[in-house]
């Protein structure tokens, strides 16, 4: 019995260091080519591969809202307004999730967790002039809605927790003359709701220390801070300008991007600024317009809606600034600007887990051995 259990290790361990061979050789492979879903201008979701331009058209309904990927890159989910829809990457397998209605009539901006457990929208609540937050199962099961907002308040946008597990989302009162911002934590159970302290626009959820971004108004400046997710240790990024315009923040938490009026081009200006604040960097400067900027997963690329020297439409560009391509006309006269990178799988941490494992498996069953 016991050579049979040393058996065991041995196998176990000798096929978790060939599966890290494999990873390490499909690391070495020709990276597949990235891939961008957008909403073109017949107003239907369009898949690009960036280095080619070949296109392929996912749906064929036209008005459809900004699309999302599953964290897999398998799946595209997108609303239309009323209903959430998936599909697959290769325009197959057109599912309807849910449909317009109670509760959530008007459906937008449609997030995946990065976990890939839930998906998230903003429902538009019937007999109430509030957006309220809903998540329900990839599948379309287990629809709940987590906020009811108080009179005169609505939520503006929202961000996912790294892991998945709580949601965090900007308030503002309706028609105020003063602006009241406030963010929120709340589990994806519903419970838990957390107020942050006010005065502070959300404006994403930092993976590298687990904090909360946000902007911070004073007088006529503004500027970025960080805090924790309990509203505590609040630090200013030591960076103020008179604009800070459409901030997002990169996927690994270390970098914001921004855009700024260029007083002197009469343009945008586009920024990349550390969550440190040690870094501050233009990458572009040359701008007529520049909005709705798009991380990649491996946040080294960004999309944008641009217009530059006549030309208006979707861009991409290297996150050092160093290179910026333009891909394809979009309509700027549309209410939702739309596009999404396809996630990039990163194996290196599979690899090195899997080779630790089998060498510390087999050196177990060695030692076992020996003991017994």
């Amino acid at each position: 019995m016991r050579e049979i259990f040393r058996l065991i290790l041995w196998i176990g361990g000798v096929a978790l260091i060939i599966i890290s061979g494999s990873l390490a050789l499909a690391r070495r492979a020709p990276p597949q080519s990235r891939e961008i879903v957008y909403i073109a201008q017949n107003a239907m979701l369009h898949l690009m591969n960036i280095e080619n331009k070949r296109q392929l058209r996912l749906t064929r309904d036209e008005s459809v809202l900004p699309p999302v990927w599953s964290p897999d890159g398998k799946w595209v989910y997108f609303s239309n307004n009323w209903d959430i829809y998936r599909v697959r990457s290769d325009g197959a397998d057109l599912k309807l999730l849910s449909r317009g209605g109670v509760p959530g009539l008007d459906k937008l901006f449609v997030k995946a967790s990065p976990n890939g457990e839930w998906i998230s929208y903003l429902g538009d609540v019937v007999d109430s002039s509030t957006w309220e937050l809903f998540v329900m199962r990839p599948d379309g099961s287990e629809l709940r809605q987590l906020t009811t907002s108080e009179a005169g308040y609505y939520i503006r946008d929202y961000w996912w927790s790294p892991d998945g597990n709580q949601l965090l989302f900007h308030t503002e009162l309706i028609d105020s003359s003063t602006a009241f911002l406030e963010g929120r934590i709340i589990n994806v159970d519903g419970t838990g709701l957390f107020r942050l302290p006010s005065g502070y626009r959300p404006v994403g959820w930092s993976s590298k220390n687990n904090e909360v971004l946000c902007v911070s108004y004073n007088e006529n400046d503004q500027s970025f801070v960080a805090m924790r997710t309990d509203g505590s240790h609040i630090r200013e990024i030591p960076v103020t300008t008179h604009y800070i315009y459409q901030p997002t923040v990169s996927p690994n938490g270390q970098s914001i991007i921004f855009a700024q009026p260029n007083l002197r081009a009469a343009g945008y200006s586009i920024y990349r600024l550390s969550t440190n604040g040690q870094h501050l960097e233009t990458l572009a400067d040359d701008f007529d317009n520049a909005l709705a900027f798009v991380w990649s997963s491996d946040s080294q690329w960004i999309a944008f809606a641009g217009e530059k020297d006549g030309q208006s439409g979707l861009y991409i560009m290297k996150v050092d600034g160093s290179t910026y391509q333009y891909l394809a006309p979009l309509d700027f006269h549309t209410v939702y600007l739309g596009f999404a990178w396809r996630p990039v799988i990163n194996l290196a941490w599979n690899l090195w887990w899997h080779l630790l494992g089998g060498v510390g498996i087999i050196v177990m069953g060695s030692y076992w051995r020996r003991a017994h």
